[in-house]
């Protein structure tokens, strides 16, 4: 079952949800508050919404809003 994203305790294994992306990653690894994640199948306009997703966190990243670590 997927599960948002959001204060919750996220662990490997985990399939979560990311507002305004369509595709159900799969978290691969989790520190803390930091984790990574695979998205396993992703159709070409999934993979383009996704890159203006990265991209607007980015930006705000280098605004102040996020922290970004690269």
């Amino acid at each position: 079952m997927p599960r948002d994203v959001g204060s919750r305790t996220i662990k490997p294994g985990d399939v979560v949800r990311i507002v305004g992306v369509p595709a159900l990653p799969e978290v691969r690894w989790a520190q803390g508050r930091e984790f990574g994640l695979e998205f396993v199948r992703l159709r070409l306009e999934e993979k383009a919404r996704l890159q203006r997703f990265i991209s607007a966190l980015v930006r705000k990243a280098e605004g102040g809003g996020f922290k970004h670590t690269g």
